[in-house]
């Protein structure tokens, strides 16, 4: 919780340290234009020789750079209360789902043994419960929004297995076949289902995956693929609350950066008025 809780501060800090850029900022952008070969009429194409390069000055205002990324965090923090509750249900429906389509794969098994129809672990509703929401909702949705919910969806579970992990290591558990199993499972994975630019779903992939695993027995004990899943949803449920808490008290946290950018907007203010009116002396 601690470092989950210390990411989202890190983004309020990153917006103070942009407010106490100095005022004003100029850069130069060079831009690339082309210009017509005005010999031949005709010749509607660019020509390759025919590039230019131009240098444009472009001022940056650090404060209202700031005020537009937290009016950017503060949309998707609302969104992300509402989407937390699409997650805490979509969570809870995981088993009853797969119970549900296992009890129906043994039913159209054939005599042979094997299964007839599509091969699933459970029904994945979440993207289509979030679609549903936010197609009815007042006011509109921001553009990465079913991104930035897989994302959610995505780092929800990773944070699940972690809490997990240190919870049983620092009750002694570490040398328990759960432990070993979800640490060797997690592990292999990582890199494949969280690290990086993933494709939409690898959520739902790493517990697909994770109850089709059949049970076995180690060294250390029995392995319940179910169980630990089991154990997976459990956390992810309290992950979404703790989560859900800190998104509420977003435009709490914004409350001093907001009072810097007016003070610093009196304070720019006061200065142009005292140069109009230090101009306006010299010329009298």
């Amino acid at each position: 919780m601690v470092k989950e809780q210390s990411l989202f501060e890190g983004e309020v800090r990153i917006c103070f340290s942009v407010l106490h850029i100095r005022s004003a900022i100029s850069v130069n952008r060079r831009i690339s234009f082309y210009r017509y070969n005005l010999i031949d009429t005709c010749n509607l194409f660019l020509s390759r020789h025919s590039r230019r390069w131009v240098e444009i000055p472009i001022d940056i205002d650090p404060p209202n750079l700031a005020s537009r990324i937290i009016a950017v965090r503060e949309q998707i923090a609302t969104e992300w209360v509402k989407d937390l509750d699409v997650l805490e249900y979509a969570n809870d429906q995981i088993l009853e789902s797969f119970f549900k389509i296992t009890k129906e794969r043994r039913g159209a098994t054939g005599c042979d043994g094997s299964t007839q129809g599509q091969q699933r672990t459970f029904e994945r509703i979440a993207a289509t419960l979030l679609d549903e929401n936010s197609r009815f909702a007042e006011v509109l949705s921001s553009p990465f929004r079913r991104s930035n919910f897989d994302l959610m969806y995505n780092l929800s579970i990773q944070a699940s297995v972690h809490r997990i992990l240190r919870k049983q290591r620092s009750g002694g558990d570490e040398h328990t076949p759960s432990f070993i199993f979800l640490r060797e499972f997690y592990t292999e994975r990582a890199q494949d289902m969280f690290d990086g630019v993933q494709p939409f779903g690898r959520a739902d992939d790493f517990m697909d995956e994770l109850l089709q695993t059949s049970p076995s027995v180690t060294e250390q004990g029995l392995v319940d693929p179910v169980g630990v899943a089991e154990e997976i949803i459990k956390m992810r449920k309290e992950v979404a609350r703790d989560w859900k808490a800190l998104m509420m008290r977003v435009p709490e946290d914004h409350t001093g950066i907001r009072q810097s950018l007016f003070s610093n907007q009196i304070r720019s203010t006061s200065s142009y008025q005292a140069d109009v009116s230090e101009d306006n002396s010299t010329f009298q």
